[in-house]
């Protein structure tokens, strides 16, 4: 044999024992993680599917690999601190899982075998670097939030093909959102978005407001129908902002029920006012759904419409003509510091929410005032434009829901309200059409003799 075979036999020797190095690493890791999941199944709680249980393990233990920790930090340990919250249903399967790393370590990758908890609704990461495309593979799953995340998992560690087509919820940082692989994510394939979170951190600027209000006005997203709620969080949006996104952003999403506005610098509400009124067009106030406008949390317009000694009453009636253009408009979000809404606000809140757009036909829609001439009054002094036409009759047997759930959801939506009130529901009672429809329909009966169920009084009354 000369020096050239030799050679080769020797690479080759040195790679096969190579190769079976690495094999006998593996198979010692695979079974010093099997012994250490072993060791941990009695740390699985007894309201956690046992199986489930033991993937989560699976998880945590790949956690624990990725972010360097010594073996000697336990998989006790590992469950206790990685495991910020979880839940599950009446079957025992995990539906909501919230895992976190350390500021202090690398970040972790979410393994492939996350796709075992078939239940799983909801998911919350934080100090993540990447996720799996078996994602996917989780039919149930509908939320899913980053937090403090790296950049990379929505640039080039973002799985190939992933489309999260079943998310409703998504919570990500603006910067995120506007990586190049998850926005096409977020804008081609989510068609099922119900709720679009987006937070700007602490370092946000007026330019990062521009952009991502520039973005909702015209990019043709997938989920223009199905979003309900709109979360822009500490993006330093001032009034002007504000007025873009109620005429400009809300027409395009015809289902928006909630923009939430937390964490931002509105100081004024007299701007948009003062637009209302000066334009004297049914085509004013777009149509639209909007139940929530939260303004009040950490906004410097909050302290100008509460009840304290210096209430600015500009602020106060500027709000009034947006609430009254924005009829189903309910809650303007937390109020802090135990402060009371001014009655005057927090009366209009209540009759929007009993649903007085459908008895009014929209009495501020069309930037009527005060002082317009078309306009009347309703028995309770709030303004009617009459050049709006009334909406379709209501049918009479609905009145009895329609009030019931006046009363019995009226400490729902509103602001730091826990007790139900009748405010909302004697509106009704007072400027519907609820006694005349009874009157209406129980002649119509007795001229045509037939033989029905009346409504009566008595069907009023709230159960």
């Amino acid at each position: 044999m000369d020096d050239h075979e030799t050679s080769e036999s020797d690479g080759e020797s040195s790679n096969m024992e190579e190769e079976t190095t690495r094999t006998r690493a593996r198979e010692q890791e695979e079974e010093e993680r099997r012994r250490e999941i072993i060791d941990a199944m009695d740390d699985i709680p007894n309201d956690m599917d046992f199986n489930d249980g033991c993937v989560l393990l699976d998880i945590l233990y790949t956690m624990r690999k990725d972010m360097g920790i010594d073996f000697r930090y336990s998989m006790s340990d590992a469950w206790r601190n990685l495991v910020r919250t979880y839940k599950t249903d009446s079957d025992n399967r995990i539906t909501t899982l919230h895992l976190v790393g350390f500021v202090s370590r690398p970040y972790f990758n979410l393994p492939p075998i996350v796709e075992r908890l078939q239940k799983l609704n909801e998911i919350r990461l934080n100090y993540c670097w990447s996720i799996p495309k078996e994602l996917d593979n989780l039919v149930y799953l509908e939320c899913l939030q980053f937090s403090v995340c790296a950049l990379e998992l929505f640039n080039e560690n973002m799985p190939e093909g992933i489309q999260l087509a079943s998310l409703k919820r998504i919570l990500l940082k603006t910067s995120a959102f506007f990586s190049p692989l998850m926005f096409e994510l977020i804008t081609n394939h989510m068609h099922t978005l119900e709720e679009l979170c987006l937070w700007n951190g602490m370092g946000g600027n007026e330019e990062d407001s521009e952009r991502i209000l520039h973005t909702l006005q015209n990019e043709n997203f997938s989920f223009r129908t199905s979003l309900k709620i709109l979360i822009l969080q500490s993006f330093k949006l001032k009034e002007g902002g504000l007025e873009n996104l109620l005429f400009d952003v809300l027409p395009r999403f015809p289902n928006l029920q909630e923009i939430g506005l937390d964490y931002n610098q509105i100081e004024s509400f007299q701007k948009i006012a003062s637009r209302i009124k000066q334009t004297h067009t049914p085509m004013a106030i777009p149509d639209n759904c909007l139940r929530k406008l939260g303004v009040f949390a950490n906004n410097p317009v909050y302290l100008h419409v509460i009840k304290i000694q210096n209430c600015n009453p500009k602020e106060k009636e500027a709000l009034l003509t947006i609430l009254n253009a924005f009829d189903e408009i309910c809650c303007l979000g937390t109020c802090y510091d135990n402060q009371e809404l001014s009655p005057d606000v927090e009366y209009v809140l209540r009759i929007n929410h009993a649903g007085r757009k459908f008895i009014t036909g929209g009495e501020g829609r069309g930037g009527t005032t005060a002082n317009d001439n078309s306009n009347s009054r309703d028995n309770n002094n709030t303004i009617i434009n009459n050049n709006i036409p009334l909406p379709p009759p209501i049918k009479p047997g609905l009145w009895p829901t329609i009030l019931e759930r006046a009363y019995e959801k009226s400490s729902e939506k509103m602001v730091d309200r826990k007790t139900k009130g009748a405010t909302g529901m004697f509106y009704l009672l007072r400027n519907g059409s609820v006694l005349s429809d009874i009157i209406t329909m129980r002649q119509g009966n007795k001229s045509s003799n037939k033989n029905e169920d009346l409504l009566t009084l008595g069907d009023l009354m709230i159960r």
